[in-house]
């Protein structure tokens, strides 16, 4: 990325989202309340830079700790809040859009949501961390369900999300170093990994994505 304005560059990346036509919307956070501390940079691999949006503050369009994000099928792109408890929703150039969600347990209502990921009938996936759940709203913020898990086999502080081409949605257990595989109603199909630094063990994952395969990846944080 030679090409990108070095005052344009990420400050903190965190994330980074890839639309379909290649542009990338990297998520930018710190303690620096400025504008290039918090914000969304567009860019792409080949060094092209298409501007920032977003900033420090509480205003739409503005966010305070942003963390993961997410594109729909006609482009939009999503990020959630963990400290605010929402989600923004903007257009391909950035344009604030949206929001929703409100600081709970209640159904729809969010308690620091980290992890967001879209199924291929727009149906949006939301790893609300502190309430141990996964809730799924419409792209339009409409909620539809949440679960947990089964038993006392619960989630502890989820993460990470991804969906393959079956919908299945896998799930980064971050408190119970496991990753979970859930169907597309909310099901627990599977559940992977145990605790510990050696080849198939987990210390704290945090992310895991679907390249869209029979191959799963998933990174990890030890503590």
């Amino acid at each position: 990325m030679t090409g990108v304005q070095t005052c344009a560059l990420p400050i903190y990346p965190v994330d980074t989202a890839i639309a379909a036509d290649g542009r990338m919307y990297v998520i930018s956070r710190s303690r620096d309340e400025v504008a290039r501390g918090v914000r969304v940079t567009m860019c792409n691999v080949d060094g092209e830079y298409f501007g920032n949006f977003g900033g420090f503050g509480e205003e739409d369009g503005q966010f305070v700790w942003p963390c993961c994000s997410a594109i729909d099928s006609l482009g939009r792109f999503y990020v959630t809040d963990e400290e605010l408890h929402r989600i923004l929703v903007f257009d391909r150039s950035g344009k604030f859009l949206d929001r929703w969600g409100e600081h709970g347990s209640a159904n729809g209502e969010l308690d620091t949501p980290s992890g967001i990921a879209f199924d291929s009938h727009d149906n949006l996936y939301v790893a609300d961390t502190y309430n141990n759940r996964i809730q799924k709203f419409t792209n339009n913020g409409r909620f539809l369900m949440s679960f947990s898990g089964h038993g006392e086999e619960v989630m502890s502080l989820p993460w990470g999300l991804a969906t393959d081409s079956h919908d299945n949605l896998y799930v980064a257990d971050w408190g119970n170093d496991c990753i979970r595989k859930f169907s597309s109603d909310g099901i627990e199909l599977a559940c992977f990994g145990t605790s510990g630094k050696n080849d198939g063990e987990f210390c704290r994952p945090s992310s895991v994505s679907d390249r869209k395969s029979t191959r799963l990846n998933s990174s990890h944080t030890s503590i």
